[in-house]
């Protein structure tokens, strides 16, 4: 098998798991584009749409999933096993106005703008009794809050968990668990 033949079967593999991931929450589908500017092996895989999440009672919860991941193919020393790298993710919770709620972000580099290191942003602001009479109005939406890798089986997970929004997978705690751990230890076609 070709070397570029096993980085898209390499490729093909990481988008299905994100695929059935998802599809634990939403009828949307992800889908994966290659970056043609990139001169490695470059994908994005993202929704055209934001997905629409279900409420525990099993109507539509008003709020909406967006996701975009990119990632590498990198190529082993021996040249014939494929390797996954995270390259930089974006997972927000947005309402039905597309108002963002809730981002995990990791955009590293040049091109973004913002830290380096994975963070979280929350659409709200808290009043802190700073002493006996003041308050300080904090807005959390300003800040980067700083989280340490997020997997997007985490963020499903805790959709699902904290937020009570309702598994379209009945099996959905063996998908995420079988997805991530494909994520967290490479994949090799």
């Amino acid at each position: 098998m070709s070397a570029q033949r096993n980085s898209e079967v390499a490729a093909n593999l990481f988008f299905e798991a994100t695929r059935s991931a998802t599809s634990c929450i939403t009828r949307e589908h992800v889908d994966l584009t290659l970056d043609t500017f990139a001169v490695d092996n470059t994908y994005t895989i993202f929704f055209h749409r934001p997905g629409s999440l279900h409420s525990a009672s099993g109507g539509p919860s008003g709020l909406f999933l967006d996701v975009v991941l990119t990632f590498e193919v990198l190529i082993a020393k021996e040249k014939r096993e494929r390797r996954i790298a995270i390259r930089m993710y974006e997972y927000r919770i947005v309402d039905y106005h597309q108002t963002e709620l809730l981002v995990y972000h990791w955009q590293p580099g040049s091109c973004f703008a913002g830290p380096d290191v994975p963070h979280l942003h929350v659409s709200a602001a808290l009043q802190a009794q700073i002493d006996a009479v003041s308050r300080l109005r904090i807005e959390l939406d300003k800040l980067h809050l700083v989280t340490g890798m997020v997997s997007l089986q985490a963020m499903i997970r805790m959709l699902i968990t904290e937020w009570k929004i309702a598994p379209l997978r009945h099996n959905w705690r063996d998908i995420l668990a079988r997805t991530e751990a494909l994520s967290a230890n490479d994949v090799h076609p």
